[in-house]
C-alpha cells in the first residue's frame, strides 16, 4: 500500500484532516512562541490544548482504520 492509496481512502483522509485541524493550531502556537514570533514566550493555549486532546486519538484511530481497510481491499484485489 502506498501513501496515495491511503489518502484515497475517505476514512483515512477524514482522520488525517481531524488530526491536522485539531492539533495543528496548538503546534503552530507553540512553534511561534519557541521562535519568538509571539509577544508571550510562555503562552497558555488552553482551548487549543483541549481541542488537540479531543481530536488527536480519534484522528489516529480513523487513520488506522482507513489504512487497515485499504490494505484489506488491496489484498482482495490482488487475489482476484
Amino acid at each position: 500500500m502506498t501513501i496515495k492509496q491511503a489518502f484515497d481512502n475517505k476514512i483515512f483522509l477524514t482522520g488525517f484532516m481531524l488530526l491536522v485541524i485539531g492539533s495543528g493550531p496548538l503546534l503552530v502556537t507553540l512553534l511561534a512562541a519557541k521562535l519568538g514570533i509571539t509577544a508571550d514566550p510562555n503562552p497558555n493555549p488552553v482551548f487549543l490544548g483541549m481541542m488537540a486532546m479531543f481530536t488527536f486519538w480519534p484522528g489516529l484511530l480513523l487513520m488506522g482504520i482507513g489504512m487497515y481497510r485499504e490494505k484489506i481491499s488491496c489484498t482482495e484485489n490482488n487475489r482476484s
